[in-house]
């Protein structure tokens, strides 16, 4: 079984995309590799039937394929927007992936939290015990940082080791232990945002916690990852450290909103009363 392109033509406006693109593939992996806009995405939506190229051929098993039988036995699956990158270079794209998986896998126990605190605070704000609901996001936000030590630690003292748990290249650990080590310095930080995110939630207060979130996710996070390469010449490593920047500018903001609502609760004494 073989895949084979014959002078494979693709263009957008009168600019060429595709020209001349002749390879065979055969059973295994077949990789594509270029910098962004070289028309790898253009490439793999022609040989799966989504567009129709200006010229070429197209042969599966021998035989010519047309693009209602390429549509018919291909499949494209896009990446996830989650691992979304911003590197120039396949090697920083496997460290960037690797590191945040170990995010992600990190982030799991301290949601698990959060969702603990979610009915306690819920309840008890119900209740009109204010007091209590201070005194319990106390309790949860000590019990999620410590907590975070737990990963943090090891990161920061053996940052090699730990990306090299997650990535199936080889030898490449080392050259990005540094930018992992600078975008794991505010994880300890998250269980702080977490809490009190699921605080705004509990008090019924779900349009801050959600706008807190867009600006984690996007409104801060994406400008800083497209500002921060182009100062100083820091390039990928901007990239880096807009993820620890995003979350400690955000826990700031997200406190300051947590405390502003709890100067507006009265003691729980002259509630009952």
């Amino acid at each position: 079984m073989e895949l084979r392109v014959e002078d494979l033509r693709k263009s957008y406006g009168g600019t060429a995309v595709l020209q001349g693109v002749s390879f065979t593939a055969g059973i295994g992996l077949t990789r594509v590799t270029g910098s962004s806009g070289i028309g790898k995405t253009t490439l793999a939506r022609t040989l799966c039937g989504l567009m129709k190229p200006l010229g070429g051929k197209i042969c599966w098993h021998g035989r010519p394929a047309n693009e209602k039988q390429r549509l018919h036995n291909s499949f494209l699956v896009m990446q996830d927007v989650n691992y979304q990158l911003f590197s120039d270079s396949v090697r920083e794209e496997i460290l960037l992936g690797a590191a945040l998986r170990v995010w992600n896998f990190a982030f799991v126990p301290l949601w698990g939290i959060s969702q603990g605190f979610q009915p306690a605070a819920g309840t008890n704000y119900g209740a009109k015990d204010y007091d209590r609901v201070k005194k319990l996001t106390k309790v949860f936000i000590i019990a999620a940082t410590l907590l975070s030590l737990v990963f943090y630690i090891p990161v920061e003292l053996f940052p090699e080791k730990i990306l090299s748990m997650f990535l199936t290249t080889p030898g490449i650990a080392a050259s990005g232990a540094t930018n992992f080590r600078i975008m794991f310095s505010t994880y300890i930080l998250q269980g702080s945002f977490l809490i009190a995110v699921t605080l705004f939630q509990s008090l019924g207060k779900a349009n801050k916690a959600t706008w807190l979130v867009l600006f984690r996710q996007i409104i801060l996070f994406i400008p800083l990852c497209v500002i921060l390469p182009m100062i100083g010449g820091m390039g990928i490593r901007g990239v880096w450290l807009a993820i620890a920047l995003t979350d400690a500018i955000l826990v700031v903001i997200t406190i300051s909103m947590m405390l502003y609502e709890f100067g507006k609760m009265p003691a729980t004494s002259s509630v009952k009363r």
